[in-house]
């Protein structure tokens, strides 16, 4: 191994840092220890810098301080002074991550001083940005645009276009937060034009989620939609969540202010929020459910989700705090190193014994919210997956991998509710919910997963069977409804509850789900149709 080929090994490292950072920190560990065998010390602490980069797009910032820290040590000692502007930078990147704002702006002004003797236009105007972005989220428009511009000029000087896309966007988004939707767009389309000149996707739908936003407060919805919609498929076609999240809120959002049902966008935005564990995000649309239900006084679910969005931003304190804790230490290992103190090591000695306390109590919270989590898939009264249950359900399926086998949707409604509920009551109704959903539950034996659709529908479904079973099963489950007998009257002869049952059958997986659930939805019409207390199987 040559000193160019550990080089090689640390520029993919870089260009793989947010595409895959696990293959990433891989790369630069392996360049690590070959440096290390031939004793390169600049290139060990390289090697070190880039599995910082890695930690830290996986949020391991307690490991991305270790690496940078150790990579900073290597490049103070040899007084390798763009390595440790890289270092400060990357320092101030992470700070910034957690709200350590004060913290990361002095990592960042140290590492603009060193810059003033070795200049280097990419970094410095990376890091005059970053620091527009501190005080962009301290709401300081002002100090904000004035370093976005002082980048902003260095890149243009420099022909740095993908720089200067990224710091247009920035500026568009500081006006179209103040409301000058006018200066936000002039910067945003600036933005997008340089952004159409290079590949980078995740650049691109970004700044159209923006365009999409100001195009709707200037009125033109059907060019916001389409902004919107190109985002939308950038980002499933590079499959990047974080981004998604964002766009699929500000999509509900502005559903929302059309006086469309926001629900949708919101739920497949939380389930994605939750999923990749967004602290942030999901706290943020576990508010937005609760602001929406207010409004339309659903006060008990407006409830529920403001305990989540409670307990949430509990939680990310504590994860907030846990991970300050540990820099700190992590910080004053380092120092110590430096020079012996026995007040550092007894101060370390106290924040150790702090992390564990607050660990204690972070896990406590994160118990709560799984709890919590749990709830909102689940319908209170019948004790089934809601329809948000039903939905992550499906979107968790893998494709059929035995040709033999296929799987199928029973949707089922209840027949003549209305006249049930009429007669009876609702709070009678809840109860005949209550054990048809019992009855449901029982089939769970014959490997069925059942679900409250909305109202009075119900949805099964079942993997693995046999095509000339489908309809046997689905007369399984129709009777297991009619056996209840549950009288629609007070009258002897009174008929009992039936439903009605439209079946699609076929390879179902995350991808095609929704048009298994309209075939299974055409059919039920047509079994309504046929008199209901039948079943009809969805043909094309």
């Amino acid at each position: 191994m040559t000193a160019d080929k550990i080089e090689s090994l640390i520029k993919e490292s870089k260009l793989m840092s947010f595409a895959n950072p696990k293959k990433s920190y891989k790369l630069a560990e392996k360049a690590l220890y070959f440096a290390t065998s031939l004793d390169l010390i600049q290139l060990k602490a390289d090697s070190m810098l880039h599995m910082a980069y890695a930690c830290r797009v996986m949020s391991d910032y307690a490991k991305c301080f270790t690496h940078v820290y150790d990579a900073l040590d290597i490049y103070e000692n040899i007084n390798y002074k763009f390595g440790i502007m890289k270092a400060k930078n990357m320092i101030g990147i992470t700070y910034f991550y957690f709200g350590s704002y004060s913290e990361a702006l002095e990592n960042f002004m140290t590492a603009l001083e060193i810059i003033k003797s070795y200049p280097d236009p990419n970094l410095e105007s990376s890091i005059l940005n970053n620091i527009g972005e501190i005080y962009r989220e301290a709401k300081n428009k002002t100090s904000a645009l004035e370093y976005y511009n002082k980048a902003l000029e260095i890149t243009l000087k420099n022909s740095l276009d993908l720089n200067s896309s990224v710091i247009y966007s920035n500026i568009g988004d500081v006006y179209l937060t103040s409301g000058e939707i006018e200066a936000a767009k002039q910067h945003l389309d600036k933005a997008y034009a340089l952004a159409l000149n290079h590949t980078d996707m995740i650049n691109q739908a970004e700044i159209e989620t923006k365009l999409g936003r100001v195009m709707f407060e200037l009125g033109d919805i059907s060019a916001s939609r389409d902004y919107f919609l190109s985002s939308l498929m950038k980002l499933n076609q590079i499959n990047n969540k974080f981004y998604l999240i964002d766009l699929l809120i500000h999509m509900a959002i502005c559903d929302q202010r059309q006086g469309l049902n926001p629900i949708k966008y919101l739920n497949e935005a939380l389930n994605h929020s939750i999923d990749n564990q967004l602290q942030s995000k999901t706290s943020q649309i576990y508010k937005l459910l609760a602001d929406y239900y207010e409004v339309i006084q659903d006060y008990k679910t407006s409830l529920h989700h403001f305990k989540a969005y409670h307990n949430k931003e509990k939680e990310i304190e504590a994860i907030n705090l846990s991970k300050r804790l540990e820099i700190i230490s992590i910080e004053f290992n380092y120092y110590k190193e430096k020079r012996e103190n026995d007040n550092f090591k007894n101060l370390t000695s106290k924040l150790k014994r702090e992390i564990t306390q607050v660990n204690n109590e972070l896990e406590k919270i994160k118990k709560e919210n799984i709890s919590l989590t749990k709830e909102t898939l689940i319908d209170e009264l019948t004790k089934l997956y809601n329809r948000r249950g039903i939905e992550k359900m499906f979107a968790d399926l893998s494709p059929q991998s035995n040709s033999d086998l296929i799987s199928c949707v029973y949707l089922l409604d209840i027949d003549n509710f209305k006249l049930y509920n009429d007669y009876w009551g609702h709070l009678q109704g809840d109860v005949c919910l209550s054990m048809i959903s019992a009855a449901l539950t029982k089939l769970a034996s014959l490997g069925i997963y059942a679900g409250r659709y909305g109202g009075e529908e119900f949805l099964c479904f079942t993997s693995d069977i046999k095509k000339r079973d489908v309809a046997v099963l689905g007369e399984e489950i129709r009777k297991s409804i009619e056996n209840l007998k549950i009288p629609y009257t007070r009258e002897k002869k009174s008929a009992y509850v039936t439903v009605s049952i439209g079946i699609s059958a076929g390879n179902i997986n995350k991808y095609n789900y929704h048009e298994h659930f309209d075939k299974a939805d055409k059919a039920l019409y047509k079994a309504k149709e046929a008199g209901r207390n039948c079943i009809v199987l969805y043909t094309d």
